[in-house]
């Protein structure tokens, strides 16, 4: 899908709702991460493309079928992608809305083994990623007190679980503390990259 949406935007998000579609009778853990992973990628084709319009209508339209089916997983990617195509239109306040449900269906409580694709490692990256998005969100609207605090929870769940990938959390708290006139600490986060 990755590769089409370079060359055919049309052709990555057909293969990609194809995909995710084949993927909705697996019940393991692998499938329900491959299926969760699929749905977040449709983000970019879309949102790369004219057919931004057409992301929302479907990512609401599953938003809708996840929450009927209590689908906490599916509730977190939808509200992710969706405030993502709010930040592309510049809609900051409803893209912070947005990242921030995704956040509130996800869960840091979980402990981190090493097979990449179980649950509880999905779980806790994905919580990660979102706290630190909404970081970042924060920064580019100008009120870096919240994207330090968003941006540290991100960073201190990271640091406890002993999380193997990074982010851009670190940057975040590095830039919002520079640009808030708060210098101490910066070159330890700059460091965390």
């Amino acid at each position: 899908m990755n590769s089409l949406t370079v060359t055919d935007k049309a052709k990555a998000i057909a293969y990609g709702k194809r995909t995710y579609e084949s993927l909705l009778t697996g019940k393991t853990l692998l499938a329900i991460n491959i299926r969760s992973y699929f749905l977040r990628q449709l983000r970019i084709p879309y949102r790369t493309s004219v057919m931004l319009d057409d992301g929302f209508a479907y990512f609401n339209e599953k938003l809708k079928a996840f929450q009927l089916k209590n689908d906490s997983l599916g509730l977190a990617d939808c509200y992710y992608v969706l405030g993502g195509f709010y930040r592309t239109k510049g809609l900051m306040t409803q893209a912070i809305y947005n990242m921030k449900k995704s956040v509130s269906y996800l869960s840091s409580d979980c402990q981190i083994n090493s097979d990449i694709f179980s649950a509880t490692f999905n779980q806790v990256n994905l919580w990660v990623n979102h706290n630190s998005v909404v970081g970042n969100y924060y920064f580019l609207v100008g009120d870096y007190n919240e994207s330090l605090k968003y941006s540290r929870i991100a960073f201190k769940v990271f640091l406890k679980k002993g999380n193997p990938f990074t982010g851009n959390f670190p940057t975040y708290i590095a830039l919002a503390k520079l640009m808030s006139g708060t210098t101490d600490s910066v070159e330890y986060f700059l460091n965390n990259l």
